[in-house]
């Protein structure tokens, strides 16, 4: 069996159908109508037969873009998969540097508030001790 559809083989059963149903217009004869009925259901199965080929043909392509279509869908999954580690990833050393950041802000706040209190200290401290010395 041939892999395409035979068009010139349809037709050829075609021509020969019309002919079969002019003749069983035309017949008396009961076995006469019953042979050429026969042929012609014969015929139309061929026709059935030469058409499946061409959907087997369509049914095969329809298959390797289903094939195609599934493997981009894996493709793009794992792809996906990737871009969310990445993603995770960037998240977490955004998140250990602004830690870091808070942590260094901290120890600033911290040192700026110990040695404002030591500059106000010190100048009570030399506010006293003037107004002592001026006593």
């Amino acid at each position: 069996m041939s892999e395409e559809t035979r068009f010139d083989k349809i037709n050829r059963c075609n021509v020969a159908i019309r002919s079969l149903r002019n003749q069983l217009k035309i017949s008396n004869n009961l076995d006469e109508l019953t042979l050429i009925a026969g042929k012609i259901i014969d015929l139309e199965n061929e026709i059935l037969s030469e058409r499946t080929i061409g959907c087997k043909q369509l049914t095969r392509k329809k298959k390797a873009i289903e094939v195609k279509i599934d493997t981009l869908r894996r493709k793009i999954s794992t792809e996906e998969s990737k871009l969310n580690n990445i993603d995770n990833m960037i998240t977490l050393k955004i998140s250990r540097y602004k830690e870091q950041l808070e942590t260094k802000i901290e120890h600033l706040s911290k040192e700026y508030n110990d040695l404002y209190s030591e500059i106000r200290t010190a100048k009570k401290k030399k506010k006293r001790s003037y107004d002592l010395h001026t006593v």
